[in-house]
């Protein structure tokens, strides 16, 4: 006669305890590979979002001055000034940069000056990179843009200047007669860029009677009742006061003939030109005149009057003074036919913990006055890449 016959206790407790060992090693298993599963995607969203800034930021950069002109040649907006400009966040997150360019659009066939601005704020427990487009000319079409978020969990974005010798997008740098950097502590240069703005300003000598003597005062145009006028004629290689001689006109076009800095696009600056380098930094400027108005090139609505700009004095600023009075000269240029390089720096941190703990600083070689220094469980990783300004 056939028996039934069960599990003894014995066998049921080991067959639950050999159970359960296999199901903790395989639930072990899936949670060590769904944990690296996630921490490479959580890695590879940071490889992608830094190309993706980094393409964004490449391409509007590189537009940084960019003018358009129609089929004849004509310009529908006035000369860009202050293309690519900087705010330094020193030693802290993160650099903000703004860029402005023509853009054309092809299907509507209107062209627009716009301003781009990338910028870092912090949302939550992280920081957020936005990009905010505004339209800026024609007027009529103005408005300014909403933010645009780009990426999260930035830890640092710094923009630099590789050609400087302090690496920094803010301040200036002293360029030789062909336009090659100098060290900063170099005795002697003849022209200084403005590595916030890529404008390039001719530097006045002591040198007498020479070209680009610092006392020399010139004419903006022949009216009636000039005076005060000197200047360098090359013909005679010896300072004259000859109203013809001593004009506007005859100063910028000698400075391009004698390709001063290697550059021939040389022009009176406008009042924001001069604001942008204000207070004036006598280690890069020197004999800047006391209470001298240097020309302008705003327009002003009183046909004997013109726009002057005093560097130095108790009063400083924009004024009108008599177009009939000589005045000196500092122009500028926009550094056309001379690139100017931007290093884009950015630090990402992953979105989760990933312990243990470790202390991150960030590379000597990464650009930027940003020293991070922290310890935590976050990952993080460095991206870096070089643009060209070719419109600047």
């Amino acid at each position: 006669m056939y028996r039934e016959q069960g599990f003894t206790l014995v066998e049921l407790l080991v067959a639950l305890a050999v159970g359960t060992i296999v199901i903790a090693g395989a639930y072990g298993s899936y949670d060590v590979v769904a944990k690296q599963y996630e921490k490479i995607e959580d890695v590879s969203a940071m490889h992608t979002a830094s190309r993706s800034i980094l393409r964004m930021l490449k391409r509007d950069i590189q537009m940084a001055g960019f003018e358009w002109r129609d089929s004849s040649g004509v310009k529908p907006f006035a000369t860009i000034s202050g293309a690519l400009t900087v705010v330094d966040s020193q030693n802290s997150c993160c650099d903000k940069i703004t860029v402005i360019y023509d853009e054309e659009n092809r299907v509507t066939g209107k062209t627009v000056r716009v301003k781009i601005t990338y910028s870092v704020a912090t949302y939550n427990d992280r920081k957020r990179l936005y990009r905010q487009r505004d339209i800026i000319l024609p007027t009529a079409s103005a408005r300014t843009g909403a933010k645009a978020v780009l990426a999260d969990y930035i830890e640092d974005l710094q923009f630099t200047n590789p050609d400087s010798t302090t690496g920094s997008l803010i301040g200036y740098v002293k360029l030789n007669n062909s336009g090659k950097p100098l060290a900063a502590g170099a005795s002697s240069w003849s022209c200084v860029q403005d590595t916030s703005t890529g404008l390039i300003w001719e530097t006045k000598t002591q040198s007498f009677p020479s070209l680009r003597f610092y006392g020399d005062q010139y004419l903006k145009k022949l009216t009636a009742n000039e005076s005060d006028f000197q200047c360098f004629d090359p013909s005679v290689n010896q300072q004259v006061k000859t109203k013809a001689t001593c004009t506007l006109n005859n100063y910028i076009a000698r400075i391009n003939a004698s390709q001063l800095c290697g550059l021939v696009n040389w022009k009176v600056p406008s009042e924001a030109d001069f604001t942008r380098i204000m207070p004036v930094n006598s280690a890069f400027f020197p004999r800047v005149m006391q209470h001298a108005n240097y020309m302008a090139s705003d327009i002003v609505s009183t046909p004997l009057k013109m726009r002057v700009y005093r560097l130095k004095g108790n009063f400083t600023g924009g004024v009108d003074d008599w177009v009939r009075l000589a005045h000196p000269v500092r122009l500028v240029s926009t550094g056309e036919g001379v690139s100017q390089t931007v290093g884009i720096d950015l630090v990402l941190r992953s979105r989760y913990k990933y312990e243990p703990k470790r202390l991150y600083t960030k590379k000597s070689y990464t650009g930027g006055n940003y020293q991070i220094r922290v310890t935590d469980a976050y990952k993080r990783s460095e991206y870096s890449t070089l643009v060209m300004v070719r419109n600047n």
